[in-house]
């Protein structure tokens, strides 16, 4: 197995550890033990602390740049610090205010086609056909229809 294989399947397990648990990791220690000599240890932290794998892959890997020798007996990971998280928070009105918009907009290129005149606009979203399911109806200021 190369360096790069372990590192990934090291990166994964850790993501989905942190994901099982809720966590986010906030600062890594990768140990690189050589075939001969002493360990070599490299640190980083994460800013913004992940559980993605993919990040913590490439942090990995560019721990392991920093340093690696090319025959390699073990490989291992520590997180110490680890958070919630980032989160954000949803609109749970989002939908409606979105739909609100597209009304707006709707009545606003209403009115620019149909200035100075009162407007009915009647919906039917059971009819058949596009052209039946919505019927705009304009009058002038006195009244008349036009």
């Amino acid at each position: 197995r190369t360096v790069a294989h372990g590192l990934a399947q090291l990166a994964d397990g850790l993501a989905t550890r942190l994901a099982r648990r809720g966590w986010a990791a906030a600062h890594v220690t990768l140990t690189i033990t050589p075939d001969a000599g002493a360990p070599i240890v490299g640190a980083r932290a994460l800013d913004p602390p992940t559980a993605q794998a993919a990040r913590l892959r490439t942090t990995l890997d560019a721990l392991c740049d920093a340093g690696a020798p090319r025959a390699v007996a073990a490989l291992a990971v520590r997180v110490h610090a680890t958070t919630p998280p980032a989160t954000r928070q949803l609109s749970l009105f989002a939908a409606d205010q979105a739909a609100a918009a597209a009304r707006r907009a709707g009545l606003a290129r209403l009115a620019a086609r149909y200035p100075g005149r009162l407007l009915r606009v009647a919906a039917d979203p059971g009819a058949v056909l596009a052209s039946q399911r919505v019927q705009v109806m304009a009058w002038d200021d006195d009244g008349t229809a036009v």
